[in-house]
């Protein structure tokens, strides 16, 4: 087998460093997760069943913990590239869970009638999934992944729902 050309080498370089700062930053957008969880949960307090709210926030508690663990675990020590894919699987794990959670947001809101829940859902999951692009611009997979887990729930109710401009007035 050949010797990789020095572009092939040089994309695989850049691949790496890109997901490293993707693992570097799972620690940070942990801890921003927690707080956006917290705000989602005190806005919608009064307005959905507070056993569903209640799954979806632990759901998304454990989860932090769990992102928080990886990432510093990581941070211990430099990794060299034969460790990189274990910790860009534990990565892609943590994040499809975390996002699937997060898609999932909609379904603690009741119907689409109040509108107030229905719109912080979408608002607060749209948001969450951009601010983690940040991170992950340079795994283009990882960032489809994670918006399908996103968007993917929202456009079911949606469809299920229907269209009627009646339902969001």
């Amino acid at each position: 087998m050949s010797a990789p050309r020095t572009s092939e080498r040089w994309r695989l370089a850049i691949d790496r460093e890109c997901e490293r700062v993707s693992l570097s930053h799972l620690r940070r957008i942990a801890v921003g997760t927690f707080f956006l969880a917290t705000l989602v949960a005190l806005i919608l307090f009064e307005r959905v069943p507070h056993w569903r709210l209640g799954i979806w926030l632990t759901a998304s508690y454990a989860m932090v913990l769990v992102r928080v663990g990886i990432g510093s675990a990581y941070a211990i020590r430099p990794r060299s590239d034969h460790e990189l894919p274990f910790w860009l699987t534990l990565l892609v794990v943590t994040l499809a869970s975390s996002s699937s959670i997060w898609g999932t947001l909609i379904l603690v809101a009741p119907t689409a009638d109040d509108a107030v829940a229905s719109t912080t859902a979408i608002l607060f999951t749209g948001g969450l999934m951009a601010g983690g692009a940040q991170s992950l611009m340079g795994t283009p997979r990882i960032l489809v992944m994670i918006g399908v887990l996103n968007v993917a729930p929202i456009l079911i109710v949606l469809l299920r729902v229907g269209g009627s401009e009646q339902r969001y007035h």
